[in-house]
């Protein structure tokens, strides 16, 4: 929902804070809620009718109708021209049309809604524009449902508590509703999570300054080297 948001908001291009990776699957998921917003607005796609070509009018005489008409024959009149086709038939798809228009959307149209400190108050432009973008409307009220308020608080204040004891360090606690509340955001792999481990172990220990590479390198030396028996008869 974040991704959709971040990426059909006029207050900056997502491409400028997120990665390649993440923009193209903002887009995905943008094109998809304008598709599934087609079906919640019903609105219909329109066939037009395919036409027929202009032919000019004959006049009783057997000429042409308007004088001057002569000057400009149809191609058909050339020998051994093809025969003028009617056009194929064009399919109106209200996803292509609105998201046309929105990427055409100049800063004109929106910028009575800034703020003088450079924010987009975009739930009032959304407001105003809801005739003029319905899909973009919908999918805005499925991904910016409400105002930040005091249930935000109130979630991270529950997870505190479920994970709140008496013999936790406030830090720790933080640090634990934060993976609490970021851990889908996140899929680290086990390496990670130990190079991690190591560099706040060495760190605690005072033995290095951050370098879980070498702190883990360190103490394989030191186990290999307690089990081999050569070491230990040296030692001797």
């Amino acid at each position: 929902m974040r991704l959709i948001q971040a990426y059909m908001s006029k207050q900056m291009p997502s491409s400028t804070y997120l990665t390649a990776e993440y923009d193209a699957h903002a887009r995905t998921l943008y094109l998809q809620a304008l598709r599934d917003a087609v079906e919640i607005a019903r609105i219909p796609t329109r066939v037009s009718s395919p036409r027929k070509a202009k032919v000019q009018k004959v006049a009783p005489s057997g000429g042409m109708l308007f004088r001057g008409a002569e000057l400009k024959q149809p191609a058909t009149d050339s020998p051994g021209a093809a025969t003028p086709t009617t056009t194929s038939d064009s399919t109106f798809d209200p996803v292509l049309d609105e998201l046309r228009r929105w990427e055409g959307m100049g800063t004109k149209e929106y910028e009575k809604f800034m703020s003088p400190d450079g924010l987009l108050n975009e739930f009032a432009m959304m407001w105003a524009l809801r005739e003029a973008f319905p899909l973009h409307f919908i999918v805005f009220k499925q991904t910016a449902s409400h105002l930040p308020h005091e249930a935000n608080v109130e979630q991270i204040f529950s997870r505190a508590g479920l994970l709140a004891d008496p013999n936790l360090d406030p830090v720790n606690l933080v640090t634990l509703v934060k993976i609490g509340f970021n851990k889908a955001a996140c899929n680290p792999s086990v390496e990670a999570i130990t190079d991690k481990y190591m560099y706040y172990k060495l760190l605690f220990r005072g033995d290095a300054k951050g370098n879980a590479g070498k702190g883990k390198d360190k103490d394989n030396d030191q186990a290999a080297s307690s089990s081999d028996p050569l070491v230990e008869s040296d030692s001797g």
